[in-house]
């Protein structure tokens, strides 16, 4: 979840069949329609300059973010 920049809330979801539940965040889809390996959500971030990407590692199945730092270095959030 995070805040878009016109004020709403906003959920990022793996490609998955769309909810008709119009209720609560924004609902957004993941850029990708499959699995990325971390070399290519950086590329994805090098070339694109998001301030963050939502993305299902393809090595662990799961969902991980990758962010711009404070220091314009990467961090990576994903489950322990």
């Amino acid at each position: 979840m995070y805040w878009r920049d016109d004020g709403l809330l906003a959920l990022i979801e793996p490609r998955w069949p769309a909810s008709a539940d119009d209720r609560g965040p924004v609902r957004e889809q993941s850029r990708f329609s499959s699995s990325i390996d971390l070399r290519t959500a950086v590329a994805e971030m090098n070339a694109v300059s998001h301030r963050f990407l939502f993305f299902e590692d393809a090595t662990t199945g799961r969902g991980s973010v990758i962010y711009r730092r404070y220091d314009g270095h990467y961090g990576l959030i994903e489950p322990a």
